[in-house]
């Protein structure tokens, strides 16, 4: 793990009550090799009940207990299962989808 990103965890870390890590874009204006290195660190750390991910790279995609998919359309942003549009409507419970790599906990 680089010093500035263990740095940024021990701060959030003595800082928060929440015991939770969010990495936004954290790959965002990397080369390939820094991204898989960085995606690497990330799943190694410790010490958080839950590290959430939000990037457009499917660099975090091997390993994560699970994903969640969106897709924007002109006028609002909607949960993906697979490809498909969830519809509007189901109960707001824990689902889980039929390929098993979204889950929502509503």
């Amino acid at each position: 793990m680089s010093a500035a990103l263990a740095v940024r965890l021990a701060l959030l870390k003595k800082l928060s009550t929440l015991n939770i890590a969010f990495f936004d874009e954290p790959t965002q204006n990397m080369d390939e090799l820094r991204r898989m290195n960085l995606a690497e660190q990330i799943r190694r750390v410790r010490g958080f009940d839950q590290l959430v991910v939000i990037s457009h790279d499917d660099t975090f995609e091997q390993g994560l207990d699970s994903i969640v998919r969106l897709k924007k359309d002109a006028t609002e942003t909607r949960l993906l299962d697979g490809d498909e549009i969830v519809p509007r409507g189901l109960p707001e419970a824990t689902m889980w989808s039929q390929s098993n790599d979204v889950y929502v906990a509503g």
